[in-house]
């Protein structure tokens, strides 16, 4: 075999000249490979169909690839069945806490004996490559199910509601020993005769284990993680589990993720009951005393869900089940449905104004909503009057807010035209409203800038275009500087861990005006939910700062600092057939995409770096994203 230089690229997998730090294609940071895994070649940890494993597995075919390895399906000669092989790649074999997590999800998982929790069965290494053994489940995970577009194939109310009656089953039993501390549908499967299992262990803690508490470690999914886990991983109790399990049953039930502002899940999905209205808040309340205390506690009110169902159904009447609830639960814990960090109010009316907008839901008796042309061409007038009236009159602040006015009017000139079909007018009207938004918002808070929407177009390795359609969205003109970062720490509800140099004390006014830097992604992700905004996508800060040919007022990274953006990392971006912008939801070991200015201060330097890193160079700035409907719109004029 062809020995593997120590300057491999661990991301791309390209050779680099031997002195090189960082690759040439990807710009990796390239380390020198261990003198135990130098002259590896890579494919020898790609198992081959008939290759056999420690002796025991026989490889029956690749199942699945991910970031940090494989599964492979494999028949094991000494249990006469087929089950499944969880292979770890050899770059992350030198990490100490990958192989411990590695290691812990099959540790605990062979302590758990559960019809619906995967049966871990062995764990070995068989010479570089390190294994785990388990079930060989023929199903598909929860998130395919939630990805189902064909409208036969979709789970039925009775169906999700039994899912989730047996996940709360796995964690009554599982919590006697452990806390999961990663719900979430990827980890979640559902077999072909419909039994649900529940997975990877792999960052869970032992109850009777607090060596594996990791304070200053933040360890799962964002989107799914409760406040408390978000401040400290290894301090948190079942509790933790029931938060993560209601933001999944929002998912379930209206195939988007819970927002600060959320409305109640039977206003997003009319066919399910008010009573999970109750029991999905409670769930997600901010305080773990709050929320149901066991799986059990949980499991007990859905089952009085599915017996009304059940009920309903042997009358031929529309259910409208009673949950008996062991606590009130307030209107406050409602909007606590970030899993990420307690959200506090924040004075700009910017944010308040786009906070308040993101719980605007389509009303379908809105006259805006109305299938008759006549009708909504009325409507649609009048509200683009009305916008474009109160537009002029913020406009006369600024210069800034006047472009962004002509903008808009050039996109009704544009609808105007008889080019353009129903569609494309549309558009042109919601690129119209977005603008006027725009301006109505951005001249009662200058301190962010409005990027208007538009396209962006990217480039993959070959350099072939890539063009991705944008809304209008508003940038911080800096970075979140260091006062800014301690003022959330200070101030964010339980608290924050800063980034080492700014826990001394004695900050001068000079080094708290500069950047905030060594901080990981979850904590950026934390600093903006806490401002009721986001990261930046890659597509959103390549069009303010490359990829446009307006100028917009805001301050470019500077002296090598690059930047978070809430965009996966993939060797070509944006690769999807519907050129989206949409953030794929990051993971433990997920590189995340940062990006920067070259030198020349011309072009784009994209990144990938791990998603819990902390880099000395890396810092972020935050968006705040206009509506993209116009029933949304409306609701600023």
């Amino acid at each position: 075999m062809v020995a593997m230089s120590a300057n491999t690229c661990p991301s791309c997998g390209r050779e680099n000249s031997p002195d090189a730090t960082v690759c040439a294609h990807c710009g990796t940071p390239i380390q020198s490979a261990p003198p135990q895994a130098a002259g590896l070649q890579k494919d020898l940890f790609t198992l081959k169909p008939g290759q056999v494993v420690a002796n025991r597995y026989r490889v029956l075919g690749l199942v699945g690839r991910g970031g940090m390895g494989a599964i492979y399906r494999v028949h094991d000669d000494v249990l006469k069945e087929q089950v499944a092989l969880k292979t770890l790649l050899p770059q992350f074999a030198q990490d100490k806490t990958v192989v411990e997590r590695f290691y812990n999800e099959a540790r605990i998982a062979r302590q758990l004996s559960h019809p619906n929790i995967v049966r871990v069965h062995d764990i070995g290494m068989a010479g570089p490559v390190m294994y785990i053994s388990m079930e060989y489940l023929d199903g598909r995970s929860l998130r395919t199910y939630l990805e189902e577009r064909d409208p036969q194939k979709a789970l039925t109310l009775r169906q999700k509601l039994m899912i989730v009656d047996q996940i709360c089953a796995a964690l009554e039993y599982a919590h006697r020993y452990t806390v999961h501390r990663d719900i979430k549908p990827e980890n979640i499967m559902i077999t072909s005769d419909g039994t649900v299992k529940l997975m990877d262990f792999g960052i869970s803690k032992l109850v009777a284990h607090t060596r594996l508490t990791m304070t200053s470690i933040v360890m799962g999914t964002p989107q799914y993680m409760s406040p408390e886990q978000f401040r400290d991983s290894g301090a948190v109790d079942a509790r933790a589990d029931i938060y993560s399990l209601g933001v999944l049953l929002y998912e379930l039930f209206t195939g988007e993720l819970p927002t600060a502002v959320a409305a109640p899940l039977s206003e997003q999905a009319p066919d399910v009951p008010k009573a999970m209205d109750a029991i999905v808040a409670k769930c997600l309340a901010a305080d773990p005393k709050n929320r149901y205390q066991t799986a059990h506690e949980l499991r007990a009110a859905i089952r009085e869900v599915i017996k009304s169902l059940d009920a309903a159904n042997e009358q031929g009447v529309a259910a409208e089940p009673v949950v008996k609830r062991a606590a009130p639960t307030t209107k406050k814990n409602i909007g606590k449905v970030l899993a990420i960090v307690v959200i506090v109010a924040v004075g700009s009316f910017l944010v308040w104004r786009l906070g308040i907008l993101t719980s605007v839901r389509s009303d379908s008796r809105s006259p805006l909503a109305e299938e008759n042309p006549a009708s909504y061409a009325l409507h649609i007038d009048d509200l683009l009057a009305k916008a474009h009236e109160k537009a002029r009159e913020a406009a006369r602040t600024s210069q800034e807010c006047r472009n962004v006015l002509a903008l808009g009017e050039d996109f009704l000139r544009q609808a105007d035209t008889e080019a353009v079909d129903s569609v494309q007018r549309r558009a042109l009207f919601v690129s119209a409203l977005q603008c006027f938004a725009g301006v109505i918002l951005w001249a009662a808070d200058p301190s962010f800038c409005f990027i208007p929407p538009g396209e962006v177009v990217l480039q993959d390795s070959a350099g072939n275009p890539k063009s991705v359609r944008l809304s209008g969205f508003f940038i911080s003109r800096t970075l979140v500087t260091n006062r800014d970062f301690l003022d959330f720490v200070r101030n964010v509800s339980g608290g924050w861990v800063a980034p080492a140099y700014l826990a001394q004390g004695n900050l001068d006014d000079t080094l708290l005006s500069k950047p905030v830097v060594g901080i990981p992604y979850y904590s950026a992700l934390a600093y903006a939910s806490w401002k009721h905004a986001k990261l930046p996508t890659e597509a959103q800060w390549t069009r303010v700062f490359i990829a446009s040919k307006e100028h917009f007022d805001v301050q470019a990274p500077e002296n090598g600092i690059r930047e978070w953006t809430r965009t996966v990392y993939s060797q070509d971006p944006y690769l999807s057939a519907t050129n989206s912008d949409a953030a794929t939801e990051p993971f433990f070991g997920t590189n995340m995409t940062v990006c920067g200015m070259a030198p020349s201060g011309t072009g784009r330097i994209r990144l990938p770096v791990a998603f819990e890193a902390g880099p000395g160079d890396v810092s972020f700035r935050i968006v705040f994203e206009i509506p993209d409907t116009v029933e949304q719109l409306a609701s600023i004029f």
